[in-house]
This record gives structure tokens, C-alpha cells and sequence, in this order.
């Protein structure tokens, strides 16, 4: 697995404790989801399941088959529909195949589910950052609920800004 992203710096960590978005409830993330004319993404499986079971489809669906860092199967009869990609990425890091995947399956039509195999945390801020103005990213905020980003120009900044702090350096970039 080559890694794009490490979030070791303090600093960091501490910016990404606070949301990046209002946190709101399950009732609120749906009225907001149905109302997105872009597409929706939600990462983390307590989000995902909890549109999917009140009958909303994001355009992508990020989990990880753990909740609250415990492994618990993803109900898969909610993605029945979706067409699975799998993943690798580990714990406090963005890996460039997880970025590649959620850019390409961005920017193609259909549903998708994206299987991390590790740890999906912290794939919202690539989603923001790919994912078209207008969209919505839905993440959860443990013990608080719901975080809702809209994806315009200033989302896009503060995830990029993040990812360029953080990002790997590679040879020859």
C-alpha cells in the first residue's frame, strides 16, 4: 500500500477533532441528503446504514466494517444494488489507492460501495476535496451525530489545505 497522507502532526489531529461541518441527527442528514442536487457520499458505516435504511442512496457509499473501531459487519443487503470496489487503508493515513478509487468512482455514473480494508475515518477529506460543488460528504462524529459538509469552494480549500500538510512526500514531487 503506498501512503499519500499521514496525520501525525498534533496540530492536525486536533483540527480534524472539531467537525468540518454542522453535526446534526439522523432526521436532519436525510432532509438534507434528499434535498442535495449534487451527489451524496457518506463515509463510516453508522452514516451509511443510517440513509440507507430510511431509503436514500448516496452515490457512494465509504465503510469499513467497524463501528466505533469495533469490527460489525456492514449490512450488505443495504448495498445489494451498489457495485463493491475494495480498498486498502490503514489506520492515521490516506493511502493514494483509496484517493484514486473515490476520484474515479466520482466522476463515473452509478452507485458505489467502498469497502476499506483498515480504516475509512479519514477518507472525507478526499471526498470533499474530489467530489463536485454541491455535493454533500456525511461523516460521523462520535457521541455527537452527524457531520454535514457542502461541498463548495470553501470546503474544498480547507480539505485541500489539510491534505497538503500531511500529504507524503514522493520522489520526483
Amino acid at each position: 500500500m503506498i501512503v499519500k497522507y499521514v496525520f501525525q502532526d498534533p496540530k492536525i489531529r486536533e483540527k480534524l477533532s472539531k467537525p468540518l461541518g454542522p453535526v446534526i441527527d439522523e432526521d436532519s442528514a436525510l432532509e438534507m441528503a434528499r434535498s442535495c442536487e449534487g451527489m451524496v457520499i457518506t463515509v463510516g458505516d453508522l452514516v451509511s446504514a443510517s440513509l440507507l435504511r430510511r431509503g436514500f442512496e448516496p452515490k457512494i457509499v465509504i465503510f469499513d466494517d467497524k463501528r466505533a473501531r469495533h469490527h460489525d459487519r456492514f449490512p450488505r443487503e443495504l448495498i445489494s444494488g451498489y457495485k463493491m470496489k475494495r480498498v486498502e487503508n490503514r489506520p492515521g493515513v490516506i493511502s493514494a489507492e483509496a484517493c484514486e478509487a473515490l476520484k474515479r468512482l466520482i466522476s463515473i455514473s452509478g452507485h458505489f460501495a467502498l469497502k476499506i480494508l483498515g480504516e475509512e475515518d479519514l477518507l472525507g477529506l478526499p471526498a470533499i476535496e474530489a467530489a463536485p460543488v454541491g455535493s454533500l460528504v456525511f461523516y460521523g462524529q462520535p457521541e455527537r451525530g452527524i457531520v454535514a459538509v457542502a461541498v463548495d469552494e470553501n470546503s474544498k480549500g480547507t480539505a485541500r489545505s489539510i491534505l497538503e500538510r500531511t500529504r507524503v512526500p514522493t520522489d520526483g514531487n
